[in-house]
């Protein structure tokens, strides 16, 4: 396995648009153990400004 670090700074709007693309399309792609339920709800309650940041007020749990 290789593990490649990517700047979120610089490619926060890509990251953001394929998270939410994992999760939602094709029944998700994504398997999340059910112990992390809070992680879930943070994920699929993610709200995305319209400038590819991520609305922290308008989601639920944005630790």
């Amino acid at each position: 396995m290789f593990v490649i670090l990517v700047p979120f700074s610089k490619e926060h709007k890509n990251m953001l648009a394929h998270c939410k693309q994992m999760l939602e399309h094709n029944n998700g792609t994504v398997a999340i153990h059910q112990r992390f339920n809070k992680l879930k709800t943070e994920l699929r309650t993610a709200v995305e400004n319209g400038e590819g940041y991520l609305d922290k007020e308008a989601t639920s749990h944005d630790d």
